[in-house]
């Protein structure tokens, strides 16, 4: 019988179709030329971006739960994570940059600057993406933040680093701006990120989710306004979706478990897994455009060029996703075969 109990483990056990459904999310969100005449799908297409904050939650606790289930040096630890990530990278990123300098486009130099995913640190123009060198910065820092959690949990509150990180970005946002992307990409996601980790720190000690616990989730939503009606401030998109991105999910989750297992949710699976993929191609897509509209029918409020080059996206990226397994199960292997 299915386990359909309340609780963080409907996170874990649901991870797939959460992914499938954040880069579902994300992808609406990027068909800019779309517009959409309902002023809810408007809204809801408009803030897709956070979809990259349910991608962060879950990795952070991924990372929480498998560094606590075993020990790992950090070198090893780094290993496995940037094997799922670079060749992936390097191959879309690679062959797209190179076809831009083939076509004159950029330079050999900001193809390196790309390929070394250094170029969003530094500023550098031109550059691909924000997400991956986000990503990998989130990576370095996960056994640092789940030592801390398992030191610290029995004498301080895990929350309470959250929100002193959430309140410091929070107060010193603007004055982060010559910052630049980063200040909106990484800072303002750390604290969730953070959530993810304790959530996967939580997972592995077995805590449950009370109805106590359960209420606080659900009411943090509201603080949304109070928050926007206290300050003159503004409240940057990665802060307030953290109070709601926990409860979302887990109200999602609900429902995808009293779905058939088969159909949709496994198709929700299938993107999940191939989420890297798919997100790599959508970007090089999102820029290329302009290309793809002379080739591609526009239809009507451009619904039939985002209907055909989304579906081909995903093809695409699952496709990518499954021609990459066993290379990079041999390359994992290797480098696992290494330590001893």
């Amino acid at each position: 019988m299915e386990d359909r109990r309340w609780g963080y483990e409907l996170l874990s056990r649901c991870r797939g179709e959460l992914m499938g459904l954040a880069m579902l999310w994300v992808m609406l969100f990027h068909a800019f030329m779309w517009r959409p005449k309902w002023q809810w799908l408007y809204y809801f297409k408009g803030i897709g971006f956070c979809g990259v904050d349910i991608f962060l939650l879950l990795s952070g606790m991924g990372l929480a739960l498998s560094l606590c289930k075993r020990e790992q040096r950090y070198g090893e630890y780094l290993k496995r994570r940037l094997v799922r990530v670079l060749p992936t990278y390097w191959l879309v990123v690679g062959i797209y940059g190179l076809a831009l300098r083939l076509a004159g486009r950029t330079t050999l130099k900001t193809v390196a600057w790309t390929m070394s995913t250094l170029y969003y640190w530094f500023s550098k123009p031109n550059y691909f993406n924000w997400y991956v060198p986000a990503l990998l910065g989130f990576y370095l820092i996960a056994p640092a933040v789940t030592a801390w959690l398992k030191r610290s949990v029995n004498r301080v509150s895990p929350w309470l680093l959250v929100f002193s990180v959430w309140l410091l970005v929070f107060i010193l946002f603007r004055d982060l701006a010559s910052w630049g992307e980063v200040r909106e990409g990484t800072l303002t996601r750390l604290p969730i990120f953070l959530t993810g980790c304790i959530l996967g720190f939580y997972l592995s000690q077995g805590k449950k989710l009370t109805p106590q616990g359960t209420a606080v989730w659900f009411l943090l939503p509201l603080l949304i306004p109070v928050i926007r009606r206290a300050q003159s401030r503004y409240l940057p998109n990665g802060l307030w979706f953290m109070l709601v991105c926990v409860p979302l999910c887990l109200g999602l989750t609900w429902l995808l478990e009293r779905l058939p297992e088969g159909g949709f949710r496994r198709g929700l699976r299938e993107i999940g897994g191939a989420s890297l993929e798919i997100y790599l191609l959508n970007v090089v897509f999102v820029l290329e455009r302009p290309l793809l509209e002379q080739i591609v029918p526009i239809g009507p409020n451009y619904l039939v060029f985002y209907a055909l080059t989304v579906s081909l996206n995903i093809l695409l990226g699952i496709a990518l996703h499954y021609a990459l397994a066993r290379p990079l199960d041999w390359l994992r292997g290797k480098l696992e075969g290494s330590k001893s």
